[in-house]
């Protein structure tokens, strides 16, 4: 570059971010060793303040630094790499700072009371004295990050206070969900959970902001070279099929399937398992833009904003299959690997205190279909109640290709239909029987003069209300605006005579 001095820049053609919270393996497409770049659950990052004074009659400063001093006023410990500055520092995602920016204290005698050590030049020894000789000085920062999903109570207790207060909403509400806490509060009232927690930790022997963290384990760079692809694995699953990491700016849905025996069986020791994954290719931040990044997450996540716990399982499997998702809680979901088995949710609201043994009560006959973004209204009996409960299902398309399905309470008042009943007969509604729905499992009665709000219990293509009027009964069609008409029927009063027909117009809200 300058004269002799030459420099030699290493760029990893690829990372692979891991946001599943579960050990991926990767191997090269073609290879048969595999890698697993796990990371510790805390790493400590150095930061090297760099100075120099141009004569010995000058100060020390950052711009006294002369442009062939490649690494700048900031840069790694090993002066190879430059940094911006100490707020810049790149934060993975998925990781949370730990403290604030810390000098690195060194063996007695070895820096000075401000952390500054001194040499003549950058290759030089270092030295807490400075002399007239000395040409450059330095200093470390450090600070501590934390995986997200390997946050323990433990570790909370090793959080700055500073830190925990300048956690956003998002970031509260995971730190919550990874300890098993409700998160469904406000930023304030997280917060201020989060301080007490962390202050029960540091009373139990939490991790002292002192505690060596341990030198920083290899990056997640997976042994591909570039212009190859990539393969991944997750416990129980086979190997996938070969992903290109070229395209940046590109999202998809990566299946893997489960290993069934033979040469496709798993290794792990683990259940076979099949996984639906959402990958996304982008140019990986700051200096690192030559490289490609892949970030790997689950394609569906369930988040229950409910105030009851909600069953859910692969519809057709059962209930010995079957999960439970508390209040506030979220959680991967992944479809069964199994041919003929149409990917299909069945879901089950359950009482406030009821515990995964209620699952094997439920009932699981209703399908839901969570592969396309909007949101679905249903109407669900509570279980051994007969009081019903409006659901929204709201699937949500997040980064890339990932998507998150809400549960939520929706009101009477917003009910996507409702019936008038303006005649002097009482009324039966209910869902019309078809192939999906064997037997109406809601049947609400409108007497003479009232209202009721109305939902299809089950999702089908082309769903129709079944009216009952006396011994009448009539299909109609909610979603034909144009649709009215008349349904003779026999007064239930007097047996045998003949009642006005009433009439059934249908109009929206």
């Amino acid at each position: 570059l300058h004269g002799c001095v030459h420099a030699l820049s290493l760029v990893a053609p690829c990372w692979v971010s891991n946001c599943t919270g579960l050990p991926l393996l990767l191997r090269e497409h073609g290879a048969r060793e595999a890698y697993c770049g796990d990371e510790p659950a805390v790493v400590c990052e150095t930061v090297s303040e760099n100075q120099r004074r141009r004569t010995a009659f000058n100060s020390f400063s950052a711009d006294g630094l002369f442009p062939t001093d490649f690494a700048g006023a900031f840069s790694d410990e090993r002066l190879s790499r430059r940094h911006s500055g100490l707020a810049d520092l790149w934060l993975p995602t998925g990781w949370l700072w730990m403290e604030d920016w810390r000098l690195k204290g060194g063996k007695t005698g070895s820096v000075t009371e401000q952390g500054w050590e001194y040499a003549k030049g950058w290759s030089g020894a270092w030295s807490p004295q400075c002399t007239p000789k000395t040409g450059v000085r330095r200093r470390l920062w450090t600070r501590r990050r934390v995986r997200l999903s390997g946050l323990t109570r433990h570790l909370l207790g090793g959080m700055s206070e500073n830190a925990v207060r300048r956690l956003s909403l998002a970031e509260l509400q995971q730190v919550m969900q990874t300890l098993g806490e409700p998160a469904q509060r406000g930023a304030d009232e997280l917060r201020q959970y989060c301080m007490e927690l962390r202050a029960r930790a540091q009373e139990r022997g939490g991790a002292e902001p002192d505690e060596a963290a341990g030198a920083a384990a290899a990056p997640v760079m997976p042994p591909v070279t570039a212009r190859k692809r990539l393969e991944l694995r997750l416990p129980g699953s086979c190997w996938s099929s070969a992903v290109s990491l070229e395209a940046a700016g590109t999202s998809g849905l990566l299946e893997l399937p489960a290993g069934r025996g033979g040469g496709s069986a798993p290794s792990d020791g683990g259940p076979p398992r099949a996984y639906q994954l959402a990958l996304g290719v982008t140019s990986a931040p700051g200096e690192s833009c030559r490289s490609k990044m892949l970030v790997v997450e689950h394609r569906t996540t369930l988040l229950n904003r409910l105030d009851r716990p909600v069953g859910y399982v692969h519809h057709g499997k059962g209930g010995h299959t079957a999960a439970l998702l508390r209040p506030g809680e979220r959680a991967p979901f992944h479809w069964q690997d199994e041919p003929g088995l149409a990917r299909l949710l069945s879901v089950c609201l359950l009482d406030a205190g009821a515990d995964a043994a209620s699952l094997a009560e439920c009932d699981w006959s209703n399908a839901l279909p969570i592969d396309s973004v909007g949101e679905l209204n249903l109407v669900c009996r509570l279980s051994n109640r007969r009081t019903v409960l409006f659901l929204s299902v709201d699937v949500q398309l997040l980064s890339g290709a990932s998507m998150l399905v809400v549960f939520s309470e929706r009101t009477a008042e917003l009910a996507p239909y409702r019936v008038d009943n303006l005649s002097a007969l009482p009324l039966l509604i209910s869902q019309s029987p078809c192939a999906a729905l064997q037997q109406p499992r809601v049947v609400q009665e409108v007497l003479p003069a009232s209202r009721a709000p109305f939902a299809w219990e089950q999702v089908v293509a082309a769903p129709t209300l079944d009216l009952h009027v006396g011994r009448s009964v009539r299909k109609v069609c909610l979603d034909d605006l144009q649709r009215s008409g008349t349904i003779p029927c026999a007064d239930p009063r007097a047996s045998g005579a003949p009642h006005e027909p009433s009439s059934v117009i249908a109009a929206p809200r």
